[in-house]
């Protein structure tokens, strides 16, 4: 019994050692890892959160109805995420559920800039101001409702996923 006593408690120091070398292992490797990703994930969310948030585009999103006018500089933050963010793989979340939901954000953002390209105009009367044509609605009332609709759901979508992106981050523990 002494015997299988010595046996047992050596290989239990010998699996001890092993945990060991695999918890060095893995903070040296993996979590040094992990942290850099976070840290990387972190400074593209706040780009984004800067870019969307607080120049007051996310207020337009949840609050607009596209049937009326938008001043188009509340826009212009939509048209530089859509040239900075969209391609460049400096701005690709390390983590693939981010990621996952900026590929959507991305395309939702697209979506409502070639929507508005194509069916807004600057008003006569102040160019500042864009908005569907509102004879539209009497001359080409399916063409106008699309349109609006289409504008609408954008930035219906824009809005839940950016607001899916931050929770998501905050449950993964980014630096907002």
């Amino acid at each position: 019994i002494r015997n299988e006593n010595k046996k047992i408690n050596k290989k239990n120091n010998e699996l001890k050692e092993e945990n060991n070398k695999l918890n060095k292992f893995y903070e040296e490797h993996i979590a040094s890892k992990t942290e850099y990703n976070k840290s990387l994930d972190s400074k593209i969310l706040k780009e984004i959160k800067d870019t969307l948030y607080k120049s007051g585009v996310m207020y337009l999103m949840k609050n607009h109805d596209f049937n009326s006018t938008y001043e188009r500089d509340l826009v212009d933050p939509l048209i530089n995420y859509n040239e900075k963010y969209r391609n460049d793989p400096e701005f690709k979340f390390m983590d693939p559920e981010l990621n996952d939901l900026k590929l959507k954000l991305n395309d939702n953002v697209a979506g409502l800039l070639q929507t508005l390209g194509k069916y807004s105009q600057p008003l006569d009367v102040n160019p500042n101001f864009s908005s569907i044509p509102k004879d539209w609605e009497f001359k080409n009332p399916e063409l106008f409702q699309k349109a609006v609709s289409a504008s609408n759901g954008y930035a219906d979508e824009i809005t839940k996923i950016y607001e899916k992106l931050i929770s998501l981050a905050r449950e993964k523990q980014l630096t907002l």
